[in-house]
């Protein structure tokens, strides 16, 4: 019997001064029992076709750690946004760590990453907590008046693996504001990457809905930037969260 697993959210660049992003990943995959595993790992990427890597052995009841772009260069380096499915002969628990930063001489804050398990592929997601936080349209450039000293955005990723296009409706439930639908069609087999910065109205909080034609994978990381831009203090990784899949039961 194989079990699949799922990561949709992930970063691969060598900053430049023309993109200054930082992204490199560690992969912990645990095995919980007492057989040897073998791990297959199919990478994703937002504009060319998959890849899949020579297998990854885990020994029984400990864990193996692989790091990237070091586990395959060819597949990792400067790859840009990317996503994965790890098949493997026993069931595995996997913990990804990765995250884009934009690192400055004297960042007011360092640290942070993601932390991403493994999941499950389905057709409905729901995260339940989002926000592009600007302080600087808010208060109209007076920042003295902000009340704490960052700013921040998100990201939203989603991966079909799927030989066939998604088809995938991203509902904005704010809380305070009239509820908003975006279409996007996911080409098959690819990561799908979006950022709210600037695509959302300021200081509203919203959650998202879901709802793909093909079963998906997705998530969303929210980061810190400073007060007056990304250059100022970069950007740095402060909480990352999971879909929760649906549907719910209905009341």
């Amino acid at each position: 019997m194989l079990y699949e697993n799922y990561l949709p959210a992930a970063f691969g660049h060598t900053p430049t001064p023309e993109d200054p992003r930082r992204g490199a990943a560690e992969l912990v995959l645990y095995n919980p029992t007492p057989d040897p595993c073998q791990a297959t790992m199919t990478v994703y990427y937002t504009d060319r076709p998959p890849r899949t890597l020579p297998p990854i052995a885990v020994k029984p009841e400990t864990n193996e750690l692989v790091v990237m772009p070091g586990l395959a260069p060819d597949a990792f380096t400067d790859c840009g946004f990317w996503g994965a499915k790890i098949v493997s002969t026993t069931p595995l628990m996997l913990n990804l760590i990765d995250g884009v930063r934009i690192v400055v001489d004297k960042p007011r804050f360092r640290g942070g990453c993601t932390n991403f398990h493994g999941t499950q592929l389905h057709r409905e997601w729901h995260i339940p907590d989002c926000l592009w936080l600007e302080w600087n349209l808010a208060l109209k450039g007076d920042l003295a008046k902000a009340p704490w000293p960052f700013n921040e955005l998100e990201h939203l990723h989603i991966l079909n693996p799927n030989p066939r296009p998604a088809e995938v409706d991203i509902n904005f439930r704010y809380r305070r504001l009239e509820h908003t639908t975006m279409h996007v069609t996911i080409p098959a087999e690819r990561v799908w990457q979006w950022e709210n910065k600037d695509k959302v109205p300021f200081n509203q909080s919203y959650s998202l809905k879901i709802v793909s034609s093909e079963p998906v994978s997705a998530a969303e990381v929210r980061y810190i930037y400073g007060l007056r831009g990304l250059d100022e203090w970069g950007m740095t990784v402060h909480c990352a969260m999971y879909g929760v899949p649906g549907p719910f039961p209905e009341t």
